[in-house]
């Protein structure tokens, strides 16, 4: 009899060549379409949102050796993403370097998720489907050609994780650094990180508790913690003693005014527009850097409770249908769409959208339908990863989880997933692994 023949084990400059150039084409593509689609356009402004101006003018402050805008201090943004964008600035060329530097974000993210899915003892289809995955995820795709902070964040998450997958696997001290270092580096990117840190802290101690005392457990927590109450601390000391604020980020007190003014407009429906524009100047809504001031919380918990679970259900399963329509030059009425699909829901917009905008009808199918079957994967592959690495599972649904909890509120977007993009294609890859036919592969392997 004819011994089984063994599967040779490809290299990971292998596995990763087929997804990163997935991924290059995919955004070159989406380039080249927006400016055929767009041509009584400035090409250099067809990839700016409302937000990219004040990153640049962040930029170019930074290159002066401040951190400020014409209206003072910084206390709103963080100085992550101007960073990246500084080099673009000194050069002139803000928009095509920074669409090179985010799909190179974009090629490292696949990389990492393909090093994670062999970091955690999947076979060589999983950890290329997961890098596939993650090279055509849409909202990723999208968001790398907008000069937003999303892509940064979400590529220094996946090498925070890459690196705590390897403390689990095997109590790395190096892995255990450089996890709490990039959370902690997150945090200064965008808000919505600011206890990553923690998060990741909470993960190393639990995992490590097996055999530890009480005090241990607390010890390596605390150690763990240290580079995010450091970064946390620091900012917060710099936003004192430049702008006498005593806080991390003011975006953080913007988004509670804007719940806040969220559960007031759902229990006011019948507001008029004097009075609802009198809500938003009295939250300070229009001055995200005034939104510091004491907030007189006014809607009821149920309301803001309510309103703060939607917003984590749309995180995790908006399309983003009309952002996409809207960059594509799709969708004429711009920003007012957006926000009638805030008021009224999407499915209600949807109902209404048949007749007069078919294409949303059609984009929203096909953008749900991805949507759906990521998810669908993100769950068979769960329970492959449970099996093979308990921990990495249970620390992946916990990161997800947190970034969910944090997006949540009135305005759930698309964008607001991409921090777990890279969890959820190495989870969802691992539903391309063969489960029975190398049963005797170690739960953890290299790669």
């Amino acid at each position: 009899m004819t011994p089984p023949r063994l599967e040779r084990r490809r290299s990971l400059v292998d596995l990763c060549g087929f997804p990163v150039l997935i991924a290059l084409v995919a955004r070159l593509t989406l380039v080249c379409a927006v400016l055929t689609t767009h041509p009584g356009l400035r090409p250099d402004r067809l990839f700016r949102t409302a937000d990219t101006q004040r990153y640049l003018d962040l930029a170019a402050s930074l290159l002066r050796g401040g951190f400020s805008t014409a209206a003072g201090p910084e206390i709103y943004r963080l100085p992550g993403y101007p960073l990246l964008l500084m080099p673009g600035v000194a050069l002139g060329w803000p928009t095509p370097f920074a669409l090179l530097a985010q799909s190179l974000l974009c090629c490292l993210m696949v990389v990492v998720v393909v090093r994670s899915s062999r970091l955690i003892g999947l076979g060589d289809r999983a950890a290329m489907a997961g890098g596939i995955l993650c090279a055509l995820e849409p909202t990723l795709l999208l968001w790398s050609v907008q000069l937003m902070a999303d892509v940064a964040l979400g590529a220094i998450v996946a090498v925070s994780l890459w690196a705590l997958f390897a403390h689990l696997r095997d109590g790395s001290r190096t892995g255990l650094t450089l996890a709490t270092l990039c959370a902690a580096a997150s945090a200064l990117v965008k808000p919505v990180a600011f206890a990553l840190s923690f998060v990741v802290a909470f993960i190393a101690a639990s995992a490590a508790r097996k055999g530890r005392t009480s005090r241990g457990f607390l010890g390596l927590l605390v150690i763990a913690s240290l580079p995010g109450a450091l970064a946390l601390g620091g900012w917060s000391i710099r936003n004192w003693s430049v702008a006498g604020f005593a806080g991390f980020s003011t975006q953080l007190s913007h988004v509670n005014r804007s719940g806040d003014f969220a559960a007031w407009r759902s229990e006011n429906p019948r507001a008029t527009a004097p009075q609802v524009a009198l809500e938003r100047e009295r939250r300070a809504l229009r001055q995200p850097a005034a939104a510091d001031q004491p907030l007189r919380i006014e809607s009821s918990p149920g309301a803001r409770l309510r309103l703060h679970l939607i917003g984590v259900f749309r995180t995790l399963t908006n399309p983003g249908v009309l952002t996409w329509l809207q960059f594509l030059n799709l969708e004429p009425r711009g920003m007012s769409a957006t926000f009638e699909m805030f008021r009224k829901g999407p499915w209600v917009f949807l109902l209404q959208s048949i007749t007069d905008r078919p294409y949303v009808v059609v984009g929203s199918i096909l953008l749900t339908g991805l949507n759906v079957v990521y998810w669908f994967l993100f769950v068979r592959g769960f329970r492959v990863v449970v099996r093979r690495a308990a921990p990495t599972a249970w620390a992946s649904a916990l990161v997800i989880l947190y970034f969910a909890l944090a997006s949540g509120g009135p305005w759930g977007q698309s964008r607001f997933r991409i921090p777990f993009v890279s969890i959820l294609c190495v989870v969802g890859g691992a539903a391309f692994d063969g489960q029975g036919r190398r049963a005797d592969r170690p739960a953890f392997s290299r790669g």
